[in-house]
């Protein structure tokens, strides 16, 4: 699956999280997917960050569930961010709580691996375009009676 292009620039992602080993994990698989990273380890450092880039994807790690619901939050409310992604990292099955509240995209289950980040991030961003009307041609318009039974 390609991944989507948003303009002529490199796709850019944002990462909260203070996880030092889970940063270098992610660092690669965003690597792969020639995908710039950001990382920061605070909440308002993230939100700063937020207000004065556009991000594609916006990556959070549950471990510090009210940094990342603020994170996420201040996202959704940022015009900017209209259209990234919202990503999270989680634990357990009880961080669902956690993503639905900041309406988040997509849960990425732990333990994570570089080939599950890769495919779910990729898939995360192929969730962009879905609203999107991507034909080759133009819609031709048909008139058809029908009769309900």
């Amino acid at each position: 699956m390609a991944l989507p292009e948003t303009s002529a620039t490199q796709l850019r992602s944002l990462l909260f999280s203070r996880d030092q080993e889970l940063i270098n994990l992610i660092g690669e698989a965003l690597k792969t997917l020639s995908i710039d990273v950001s990382q920061c380890a605070d909440a308002q450092e993230a939100v700063q960050q937020l207000t004065g880039a556009k991000f594609d994807a916006i990556i959070v790690d549950n471990a510090d569930a009210s940094g990342a619901v603020a994170v996420l939050s201040a996202a959704k409310s940022l015009p900017s961010c209209e259209q990234s992604i919202g990503i999270v990292l989680a634990t357990s099955l009880s961080s669902i709580g956690l993503a639905e509240g900041a309406r988040s995209h997509m849960v990425i289950y732990r333990p994570l691996s570089l080939g599950r980040l890769v495919n779910g991030i990729k898939s995360a961003l192929g969730l962009r375009n879905l609203g999107h009307d991507e034909r080759e041609s133009e819609r031709a318009f048909t008139n058809i009676p029908a009769t309900l039974r």
